[in-house]
């Protein structure tokens, strides 16, 4: 699958939601969202080693389609709406090969996504020594299973709803 695909699937989660499912997606992503800010504080240090020493090589060259799936575009949608159409643009650039991540301001940097509003993966992941920082590595792993759970269940009811209409329609004359 390629991002745009997961891209415009996750806005089309997103848009079929009602309205106390949006609300409890949003409860998920405003948990999410305190698990980064707590993941940055804890990480600021090593933020601060990768900023000055590998200057974040973790954004080039890579297997973009990889890191950011269907969920953490549910996620970025649900809390950075106005960059959607930002986002939007940026995979019109998305090719099948290897390349730094399409979503680098003028496609150097810094990120586009605000610091407590990254995909799993990008905020997880560290150039240095995460240890001190387990625990909350660890929350924001948590807070994203839940969205995953989340959505499992607005795919399961979205299909038990298909499987009612079939089999509990009327039948139709022959």
């Amino acid at each position: 699958m390629s991002l745009h695909y997961d891209f415009h699937r996750a806005k089309r989660i997103i848009q079929s939601m009602s309205a106390g499912e949006s609300s409890h997606l949003k409860a998920v992503c405003d948990r999410i969202r305190h698990a980064e800010e707590r993941l940055n504080a804890a990480a600021a240090s090593a933020i601060e080693h990768c900023m000055l020493n590998c200057g974040g090589m973790c954004c080039r060259n890579i297997h973009l389609d990889q890191l950011i799936g269907v969920k953490d575009f549910v996620f970025l949608l649900t809390v950075e709406r106005h960059l959607k159409e930002t986002m939007h643009a940026c995979l019109e650039k998305e090719s099948i090969y290897s390349a730094d991540c399409l979503f680098l301001e003028n496609g150097v940097g810094p990120c586009l996504f605000s610091s407590n509003a990254k995909p799993e993966m990008c905020i997880c992941t560290f150039c240095s020594d995460a240890t001190a920082m387990k625990q909350e590595i660890e929350d924001v792993k948590a807070a994203f299973n839940v969205l995953a759970r989340f959505l499992l269940l607005i795919k399961s009811r979205a299909w038990l709803q298909r499987l009612r209409a079939v089999f509990l329609s009327p039948a139709q004359p022959g």
